[in-house]
Order: structure tokens, then sequence, then C-alpha cells
């Protein structure tokens, strides 16, 4: 199995019993690492404007540059697409964002439910609707942005 950047990166620390098995789920480790750093860019985006606006409307801006932060992490760390031509780029930012907006929508109608129709506490939804939002970007990253294309 070939070495990804954020394995050769990490793998100083990793102890060697170990290696094999982070070697074998460096994809998901390494998407769940860059998750975790886009999670908390957008809760820093979100609890800042939310500070004067409401709920529904901070969460925009902070999946915009939750996204931005998303796309150039996993194409460069996780998927290690390095195409970065403009004919590569661009279908890839439209998938990307087309997705993303799919999970925003998601994540805007568990909002509306769970803040807005039952009024559960708007932070715990916010947490617990990331958690429904990684899962969906992962499978539309592996399945349609980034997926591999068969040797012609």
């Amino acid at each position: 199995m070939k070495e990804s950047k954020f394995y050769l990166f990490f793998r100083p620390v990793i102890p060697r019993f170990l290696r094999p098995l982070f070697l074998k789920y460096q994809e998901i480790i390494s998407y769940m690492f860059f998750g975790v750093l886009s999670t908390a860019v957008n809760l820093v985006i979100f609890f800042a404007v939310s500070s004067f606006a409401p709920g529904i409307v901070a969460n925009v801006p902070a999946w915009v540059g939750a996204v931005a932060f998303s796309f150039a992490t996993n194409k460069a760390f996780v998927f290690e697409d390095g195409g970065w031509d403009k004919k590569t780029l661009w279908p890839q930012i439209r998938d990307f964002t087309a997705a993303r907006l799919f999970s925003l929508l998601l994540e805007e109608g568990i909002f509306l439910v769970f803040v807005e129709l039952a009024h559960f506490s708007e932070s715990w939804v916010k947490l617990a609707g990331q958690v429904v939002v990684v899962i969906a970007n992962y499978l539309t990253s592996k399945l349609i942005v980034f997926r591999k294309k068969e040797n012609k």
C-alpha cells in the first residue's frame, strides 16, 4: 500500500506496532483528522457570527469557511488528487461544492426541525449535526468528487 503524505508526516510518532494499522486506514484517519480541523473552522466561525446573528444564519458563513478548508485539505492530503490544473480543478470544485450544498441543506434541515420546531439546544444540535455531515461528506468526496479514475 502506498504511503500517503499524511502517513509519512506522522510516521515518526506512530508506535511501530500501530504502523500497519495506520497505513491500512490512512485515508479514513487523515479524513477524520482534517474533518476535526474543518469542524473546528466551522464552529469558530459559527459561534463568532452567532454572537450577533441567529444560528440558522450563522451556519452559512461557517459552512463556506469549512468547505474552502475541506476542499484544499481533502484534495492535497486525504485523497492526494494532485491535479491543480483548471481542467481538473474546476469540475472538482463544482462537484465538491454541490456535495457540500447537499450537506448544508441537510444540516439546515436538522436545525429547522430540532432547534426551531423542537426547541433543542442550538449548541448540541450543531455538534450532533456535524456528525451526520462528516459521514455524508466523506461518502460524497470518496465516491463522487475524488474517485480514482480507472486506467484507460
